[in-house]
């Protein structure tokens, strides 16, 4: 070190300006972002990399630090890489340059074409004394150009600590500037809903204990709630502490209502959960009285999502509690039918979840029910192959049904005349077939092509259409 200062004093003495700038981005600095100065000196390239004693020697030189477009940037630097001590060494030198007067301006402004405030920096780069430091100096506290406060910054990056000394600072009214704890930036994000959706829940616990509003959606009607849902591993003990905040602090009707906030796609915190199969995180919604009978924008409800992608332990604690809250009420849930007019049973027989078959059935689940197309669960298992979870159904309606209504449910027509032999036929299932036509299925019937089973079996060779949803 001690030989590039001495280099510096020869360039100083040959006439270089110790305030000159540069374009030139140093390598140990890689790349520059957005948010670096377009333009530095040589005291801001000592601070990016931490030579305190070269920073000491260009200020004795009289590098500048008074407050202008571009010695700020020096400040800035310093704190953007933590460089605690070159911090302290600025703010001492410009209050022996000019009086502390100033010195909140001087630690409060960034360098130009900067979108970050000097405190939101300070946050980012995670060094609570440097955060300190400023705070003492009456740094002002403000937004960044993206609307993101200091605060909501803590939670995108993680420094709990920083969180707790801000929000201390604002309470005891030491603050340069309004600080509101559920400000919404940008998409109406707020600190609590950040720290929600990046795991970051110390910090959201931190903010709920301080009063944050835990009912402010985003702009797409996400709240903090479903952000905690969405969390990556399990996170049923961050939803039971937001929602004990949320049940102390208020009414059982706000409590509802939050509780059961639908985002832009229907979809509640429940379905959610359910969605993305975390039982303990379901369980404690249910518990807090989420409502298990919503449906989202197309008419999907939690036991939809639950059976269409197989989660048992989903469907047992919605069964477990609707049955215990309402019986009669969960009975008629049980058969809801969705827009495209398909029932939980009809899901889990067209994804081939046979033991989700077995317990809806169990519930009593219509296996009668046809979609809007009049494709019932037996032309979905047909046509998909799903031996194991036909079964289930026609042995439940050769239990419940006499040979009549037997025979009718068996030879059901969809809008296009087809059985369920006729599926099986065109999707080439012969086990399937076997069954059917021992059970009794009319293989003589036509659709409205006038098409058998026999047909569709000769030309089986062909792509098979989709099937009518």
């Amino acid at each position: 070190m001690h030989g590039m200062i001495d280099l510096a004093e020869y360039c100083l003495e040959e006439g270089c300006n110790v305030d000159m700038e540069t374009l030139d981005t140093p390598k140990y600095l890689g790349k520059p972002t957005l948010e670096d100065p377009r333009t530095m000196m040589p005291l801001a390239l000592a601070c990016a990399e931490g030579q305190t004693e070269m920073a000491k020697f260009l200020i004795r030189r009289g590098a500048s630090i008074a407050i202008g477009d571009l010695s700020s940037s020096c400040l800035w630097v310093a704190v953007r890489r933590g460089q605690v001590d070159i911090v302290h060494l600025f703010i001492g030198e410009f209050k022996e340059r000019h009086g502390t007067e100033k010195v909140s301006e001087y630690v409060s402004r960034g360098p130009p074409k900067t979108g970050h405030p000097v405190l939101f920096i300070a946050i980012r780069g995670g060094s609570r004394e440097i955060v300190r430091i400023l705070l003492d100096h009456r740094c002002k506290y403000k937004d960044n150009w993206y609307k993101a406060s200091c605060l909501l910054a803590t939670a995108t990056f993680n420094t709990p600590q920083i969180t707790q000394m801000i929000l201390e600072y604002s309470r005891q009214g030491k603050m340069n500037g309004k600080m509101l704890i559920s400000a919404q930036g940008r998409n109406n994000r707020t600190a609590l809903r950040e720290a929600c959706e990046f795991g970051h829940n110390e910090v959201a616990r931190i903010l709920l204990d301080y009063g944050a509003d835990w009912s402010v959606p985003d702009d797409i009607s996400n709240t903090a709630l479903h952000k905690v849902i969405q969390q990556e591993g399990d996170a049923s003990d961050m939803a039971a502490y937001l929602l004990e905040k949320a049940y102390s602090g208020s009414t059982a009707a706000q409590l509802a209502k939050f509780l059961n906030t639908k985002n832009k796609l229907g979809r509640t915190a429940l379905m959610d959960a359910a969605a993305r199969n975390e039982p303990l995180c379901f369980e404690v919604l249910l518990k807090y009285g989420a409502d298990w009978s919503l449906a989202d924008n197309v008419g999907v409800t939690a036991l939809n999502l639950a059976c269409w992608k197989g989660y048992e332990s989903i469907l047992a604690l919605l069964a477990k509690v609707a049955q215990e809250a309402d019986k009669s009420r969960f009975e008629m849930f049980l058969n809801h039918r969705n827009e495209q007019g398909k029932t939980a049973l009809i899901d889990a027989i067209e994804t081939n979840r046979p033991s989700l078959v077995k317990q809806l059935l169990k519930l009593g689940a219509d296996y009668m029910i046809s979609n809007k197309n009049k494709v019932t669960a037996l032309h979905y298992g047909c046509y998909r192959g799903h031996e194991s979870a036909i079964q289930l159904i026609l042995d439940r309606a050769s239990q419940h049904v006499d040979r009549a209504g037997f025979s009718e449910f068996l030879n059901a027509r969809n809008n296009q005349g087809k059985t369920a032999l006729m599926d099986a036929s065109e999707t080439d299932r012969p086990s399937i077939i076997r069954l059917l036509l021992k059970l009794g299925a009319d293989y003589t019937i036509r659709d409205n092509n006038g098409f058998t089973a026999l047909h569709y079996s000769a030309f089986r060779v062909r792509r098979p259409q989709s099937i009518v949803y």
